[in-house]
């Protein structure tokens, strides 16, 4: 198996998770900027929600792809080494 996709099958976990920490806080940035700036304490309409989700969901997409072109060029680029890195592989206490 090559390394390039060892690498996005090793970090596909921590992807994940990254990703959805970055939608998280891009979710709660554009609600805060929504209720700071647009409707308050008021009645929020409907249409806040559906912008609101798709914030989220267009976050995690665009997260995700970044990290995992990411861990692709690193693994790509570990494919000219004749070993593993053991540095990418475990930490050493």
């Amino acid at each position: 198996m090559k390394r390039r996709y060892l690498y996005l099958l090793f970090f596909s976990v921590p992807i994940v998770l990254a990703s959805a920490i970055v939608a998280f806080a891009v979710f709660g940035a554009a609600a805060g900027i929504l209720w700071l700036f647009l409707a308050g304490d008021n009645p929020w309409p409907p249409a806040a929600n559906i912008l609101l989700g798709a914030v989220f969901v267009l976050a995690f997409a665009a997260s995700a792809l970044a990290f995992t072109s990411w861990a692709y060029a690193v693994g790509q680029q570990e494919e000219t080494a004749a070993a593993l890195n053991v540095k990418h592989a475990c930490q050493e206490s």
